[in-house]
């Protein structure tokens, strides 16, 4: 852990109190550095979604026609309505 600890005192459900234990005894880690890893992991995950890397396959890969909205329309309808 990187810096100066501080001890805090958190209130959690004996349901939560009980997955992390049994978390902790299978990675057989200490109970506070599962904690730890799990609230990190929980602020990384609210910070939104990176739309880059989640459409990483997608992006750049369809080019489209190059042409503009105005050269596209411009062989639809009569001469004097554009």
């Amino acid at each position: 852990m990187q810096g100066h600890a501080v001890t805090k005192t958190v209130r959690i459900t004996r349901a939560l109190n009980s997955a992390l234990t049994r978390r902790a005894r299978a990675e057989k880690k200490d109970f506070s550095e599962v904690w730890r890893e799990a609230v990190v992991r929980g602020l990384r995950e609210s910070e939104g979604l990176d739309m880059a890397g989640a459409l990483h396959g997608i992006i750049g890969k369809y080019a489209g026609s190059g042409e503009s909205q105005r050269t596209r329309m411009s062989r639809y309808g009569r001469t004097r309505d554009r």
